[in-house]
């Protein structure tokens, strides 16, 4: 399966859609996706962060954030203790807030970075106050956006997936491996590359 090509009288709809949401269940690959996508990718000239799962001994116990060509850090873990929390695991909010938030408002005013990725708007990350503000400066940019959303209804990541300048990617099986050619090849034409 391939992005979806428009018809011909739909070709102008699809041009406004710079924004590419890749949705699909918790373990479908989206991170993987955006991983391969970044490799695709000019390096320097990419703004925004993937997260990656912790292990210990074969078990997942957390999740850290990674900004592209910056600092890492880690997202939640468990067990925790903070009051921050989504299942078993403590968010770490303000860690969120002050080491990937702020590069990121940071490189919106870069014009060096031609293409904006976030890996993942999800209910961790929602948790940080301005991180809603973030994802929507980032929506609003001319530049063409690659994020993955969770596929459960947010308030938010509904007024997102709704928007006209948003095309919304299911995540499959069939689609799984030429996704981040294939995305890499819209940026790239979106942002005239």
């Amino acid at each position: 399966m391939t992005l979806p090509i428009p018809t011909l009288g739909a070709v102008r709809e699809v041009e406004r859609k710079r924004n590419l949401l890749i949705t699909g269940p918790p373990g479908s690959g989206k991170t993987t996706v955006i991983r391969r996508l970044l490799e695709a990718l000019p390096q320097g000239a990419v703004a925004g962060f993937y997260t990656e799962e912790i292990r210990e001994g074969g078990r997942r116990t957390g999740f850290a954030a990674q900004v592209i060509g910056g600092p890492g850090i880690v997202l939640a873990q468990a067990p925790g203790s903070g009051r921050h929390r989504v299942g078993r695991y403590a968010v770490e909010v303000e860690a969120l807030e002050e080491m990937v938030l702020r590069p990121l408002r940071l490189a919106l005013k870069d014009p060096s970075k031609r293409f904006l990725v976030i890996d993942e708007i999800g209910k961790m990350e929602l948790l940080a106050p301005s991180f809603a503000t973030m994802v929507l400066a980032f929506l609003d940019d001319p530049r063409p956006l690659v994020a993955t959303v969770m596929a459960a209804s947010h308030p938010l990541v509904d007024r997102i997936k709704a928007r006209p300048d948003t095309q919304v990617i299911p995540l499959t099986a069939a689609n799984r491996d030429r996704l981040p050619l294939e995305l890499g090849k819209r940026l790239k034409e979106l942002a005239g590359a």
